[in-house]
């Protein structure tokens, strides 16, 4: 199975779900990758809070993408403001050719608070997902960070992993 992990990561955090995941599939024989979305300039911390609040498209680096060659699709998305990323909704919405039309796609994301409330900026990736013909699956991650240590998350990262397998 091909499973194609895209991500955004400011500071670090989703990066480091990201390599978890990636690493963790492999271990149950999934052929995984890591594509990282990548903005044009840096984002530093107020850019990332002024772009939030203001729901402003990023100028991104890579947009070529064909996602199709994978059986399953993870996207990861810091978690700003309770919105997902505004650089993770530009690469999808700025996308057309992203390939995702009858793809099985999984989220998750990382934040800085209660991660069982986060489940309202899942949602607004997840809808941005279902215009591209995507097949969202219901369950997600989501994992309070500091510093890339996980502090609390909604589910066990290996239940998430399983339920991609199963897919």
């Amino acid at each position: 199975m091909r499973i194609g992990i895209v991500y955004y990561s400011r500071s670090g955090n989703t990066r480091e779900i990201a390599e978890i995941l990636c690493r963790k599939l492999r271990e149950r024989n999934a052929d995984a990758e890591m594509i990282e979305i990548k903005t044009a300039k840096k984002v530093g911390f107020l850019q990332a809070f002024l772009v939030s609040i203001q729901y402003r498209n990023v100028p991104l680096e890579n947009i070529d993408y064909d996602l199709s060659k994978y059986d399953v699709v993870v996207v990861g998305t810091p978690i700003w403001i309770g919105r997902p990323s505004p650089i993770v909704e530009t690469f999808m919405k700025n996308t057309e050719g992203l390939g995702l039309h009858g793809r099985r796609v999984f989220v998750f994301a990382t934040c800085s608070r209660n991660p069982d409330a986060q489940g309202g900026g899942v949602e607004l990736i997840k809808n941005v997902l279902k215009k591209h013909d995507a097949i969202v699956n219901d369950v997600f991650l989501v994992l309070k960070m500091r510093k890339r240590e996980i502090i609390k998350r909604n589910m066990e990262i290996d239940d998430f992993i399983e339920n991609i397998i199963s897919a």
